[in-house]
């Protein structure tokens, strides 16, 4: 998987896109909510109902749209995590550490073990 200017570009302009679902979600529900007490005050506003749906549609449409777009993080680690993981080089590179971390490790547990040896012969 490439990641070309073009795919860093709308990663980057991802959050944008969820905060203007946001606005338009309240903007569009305010407006269905005052479309929707004209048209229900008054019976021959049917211009009114008629934009209410409309409206109404919006506000869904922008909340699904908004609930599935992803944050840049998110989509940027759909793209990076899997090149880590996938990666044949840093695979060797994980192997060496965790046997290095299990050599210091084991190196630790016999030095406080000998330190303790030693604190108690002190103490004698």
């Amino acid at each position: 998987m490439d990641v070309t200017p073009s795919t860093i570009y709308w990663i980057s302009v991802l959050d944008s896109m969820r905060d203007a679902m946001i606005v338009l979600a309240i903007l569009s529900a305010l407006i269905t909510g005052f479309l929707a007490l004209h048209a229900f005050l008054d019976d021959d506003l049917l211009p009114f109902k008629k934009a209410g749906v409309a409206a109404a549609c919006v506000f869904v449409a922008s909340l699904v749209i908004g609930s599935f777009t992803p944050s840049a993080k998110t989509c940027a680690a759909m793209y990076v995590v899997p090149a880590i993981a996938n990666s044949e080089k840093l695979q060797g590179v994980t192997d060496g550490i965790y046997e290095l971390a299990l050599e210091w490790l084991k190196d630790l547990k016999s030095s406080k073990a000998n330190g303790k040896k030693d604190e108690a012969k002190a103490g004698k």
